[in-house]
Order: structure tokens, then C-alpha cells, then sequence
């Protein structure tokens, strides 16, 4: 019996071995994180007077990443006269799901001019006997309540300076970021700012076409005009070819060309390259006798005729005419061969779960003491 019981344990025990290493050699799955927020709210900078509300485009998107319902609730923190106004206070979260809650601000009377922080806190709890918090996560916005300010009205115009349909809003450099400082508009926006600078956008079916920095003083009123490109492009890109032996081959010019007005005669685009600052090359990349509105994309490989030099720099840029009049000219897009290639992203490292580790080490421990003991016992 004894035997039995040792041959068994001394069968077993490799194999109890083999299933522990691979319980640390196998990717585990990612663990539950619970309650999370993501949004907009904290890129936003509100500039209001006293006694105005806004109702913008200001959001959180509340998440539930965890295994269980958990229920939740919203608290903000705000200076006194300020309240911000949640579409829903309140949420019952399923795992896996996520709702949106839409922000306004409403600044009272006798609120105080200054600078400000607004925290809006999500916290998971539950109930019981009490309300015990379980988790949280919160997101902060900025709010310049106005003294002195003045007021800027901007329109979109097309290059012919007829009216456009452009979405218009006015941001503030933060911390390296744009943030809004009031509700964006269609057309023609306006609005009362604090003394500063600030930055003008026009974006037409999410792609900028037009944008101007302004200053702006107290009591000043300022007009601005954003005249956008109905024609340009949505896209751009040069990425360069490269052979097994690591010699440049070719530059691959992808684009996408966006009209966004109305029909057009006689588009084409033309791709012109400098090298070292100076005129090389000039190539029609397609042409059209109508184009119609929406987006038409294309791709051109580029091989310079007397070959690529080493250590100089090619410029790309990208015009497009319409009726023989340039519309829209693309930034440069700049590429220098025989630059050293990146490596790519270091290989990724398996995850190292430590209470699994733990407990594979304790399992090895249990079942050497397992084999010792019977070991011992036959020697007896």
C-alpha cells in the first residue's frame, strides 16, 4: 500500500509541477478595475458673468469595469454661487456597461469673479446599513468667473467669402492642451471672454479648416473672420519604403482629398518636392473634370530620378487647384534618408501576478514536504 501511495505521489507530484510553472508562464486575464470615467470635462476652461448658464458639449462617460452591479452616484465641488448641472446624478451600473452623464454650469448672481476648479467625483457604494464608498474617480475643469471681459463675434466664410457651415469654437492654451471656453457654434458664434489669448477653430465633418489667434482686451469687441478651405485634405501622409537591405526605395504619398462645399471643375493635385529647401520635382497626382462633394482618396509612390541622397532632406507638399486657382497647399511633410530606422517597441513582457507566484511556491513547498514525508515513512 505504502508503494502504492509513493508511486502515485512520485507520478503526480511532475505534474502538479508542470501545471503551477505554466499558471506563471501563461498570460492571466486582466483583472476587474471597478468604477472608471472618461470624457471631456476635464479639457474644459468655462468663462461665464455672473448670473449666466451654460449648456454646452461638456460630458463624462462613467464606466463599470468590474465583475459586479455596482450602483453610483456624482458629487461636485464648486465654489459658492456655482452649481453644475448633471443630466443624472444617480446610476446603476451592470458590469461591462457605461452611461453619459452631459454637464452645464450655472453661476449665480452674487457669485464672486476669480479663478476656480470644478471636481466632479463618480462613487461607487453600496447600500446596507449604511452607505459604505467602495470606489471612485473624478475629473476637474477650470472656471474663470468674469469681472471685466470683452466680446468676440467670429463667422466661417468660404474663399469666395460667402457664408459656410462650419461648427466654431474658441479655446485656451492649458498646460500644452486646448480647452474650450464656450459652447461651440454653427456659422457665427459669440461670446464674452476675460482678457487673453486665445485661438479661433472652424471644423467642417471633423476636419479643421480654418483656424487664427486672437487677443482680446477688456470692454474690447472684436470681429473675426475664418475664412475656410472648402477644398483640402483630410489626410496626408509619407512613409518611406525600405528594401531587405535597409536602403530607402521609395516615399508612398497617401492622401485623402475632401470637398466640402459644392461641385467643382477642373480639380487637380499637384505634389511638389524640395530637397534641402530647394525646387526638385513637380508631379500631377490625379485630376478630375467634376468633382462632386465628399472625400476621394489616392496613393502615389515617389521615386526621385536621380535616386535618393543620403542625409539630405526631401519636403512633400500637396496643392490643390480648382479652375486653375490654387485652393489649398498641405503642410510639408519632411523625410531624411538614411536616418537610423526606429527598432520598434521592445517586446512585450509577460505580467507578473504575485499572489499567483505566491501560491505556487507554497504549492511546490506542500508538495515536497508531501513526498518527503512518504518518503520517510517507507525508510520506517
Amino acid at each position: 500500500m505504502r508503494r502504492r501511495i509513493l508511486r502515485g505521489a512520485s507520478r503526480l507530484a511532475p505534474l502538479i509541477l508542470v501545471v503551477l510553472a505554466l499558471s506563471i508562464l501563461l498570460p492571466n486575464p486582466v483583472q476587474a478595475q471597478g468604477l472608471a470615467m472618461s470624457g471631456n470635462f476635464y479639457r474644459q476652461h468655462f468663462q461665464l458673468l455672473p448670473g449666466e448658464t451654460w449648456e454646452g458639449d461638456a460630458y463624462i462617460v462613467v464606466f463599470n469595469n468590474g465583475d459586479n452591479l455596482i450602483n453610483v452616484r456624482l458629487v461636485s465641488q464648486t465654489p459658492q454661487g456655482v452649481e453644475l448641472l448633471l443630466s443624472q446624478e444617480e446610476l446603476t451600473l451592470p458590469p461591462g456597461e457605461k452611461q453619459q452623464v452631459d454637464i452645464g454650469i450655472k453661476v449665480g448672481p452674487q457669485a464672486v469673479p476669480g479663478e476656480y476648479t470644478l471636481t466632479l467625483s463618480a462613487e461607487a457604494y453600496r447600500a446596507g446599513t449604511g452607505i459604505k464608498v467602495t470606489g471612485g474617480s473624478q475629473q476637474q475643469a477650470e472656471l474663470s468667473i468674469l469681472g471685466k471681459a470683452g466680446t468676440v463675434t467670429v463667422r466661417s466664410v468660404t474663399q469666395e467669402k460667402e457664408p459656410f457651415s462650419a461648427i466654431i469654437g474658441v479655446y485656451k492654451e492649458v498646460d500644452g492642451e486646448f480647452a474650450s471656453v464656450c459652447p461651440q457654434q454653427r456659422s457665427r458664434l459669440e461670446t464674452r471672454l476675460t482678457p487673453g489669448d486665445y485661438i479661433a477653430q472652424a471644423h467642417s465633418q471633423d476636419i479643421k479648416v480654418c483656424e487664427q489667434s486672437f487677443s482680446l482686451a477688456a470692454d474690447e469687441e472684436k470681429e473675426i473672420t475664418l475664412v475656410c478651405y472648402t477644398l483640402c485634405l483630410a489626410d496626408y501622409s509619407v512613409s518611406p519604403i525600405y528594401s531587405s537591405d535597409d536602403k530607402l526605395t521609395s516615399a508612398k504619398i497617401a492622401y485623402t482629398i475632401a470637398n466640402l462645399d459644392k461641385p467643382l471643375k477642373d480639380v487637380k493635385a499637384m505634389l511638389k518636392v524640395e530637397l534641402d529647401d530647394k525646387h526638385l520635382d513637380e508631379t500631377e497626382l490625379i485630376s478630375f473634370s467634376r468633382l462632386d462633394v465628399g472625400s476621394t482618396g489616392g496613393s502615389y509612390n515617389y521615386i526621385p530620378a536621380q535616386g535618393w541622397q543620403e542625409k539630405h532632406t526631401y519636403s512633400f507638399i500637396i496643392e490643390l487647384y480648382a479652375g486653375g486657382k490654387l485652393r489649398y497647399q498641405s503642410a510639408p511633410q519632411e523625410l531624411t534618408p538614411g536616418q537610423a530606422q526606429p527598432t520598434g517597441p521592445a517586446p512585450a513582457k509577460l505580467p507578473v501576478n504575485w499572489p499567483v507566484l505566491g501560491g505556487v511556491i507554497a504549492g511546490v513547498v506542500v508538495v515536497g514536504l508531501l513526498i518527503l514525508f512518504l518518503v520517510r515513512r517507507r525508510a520506517y
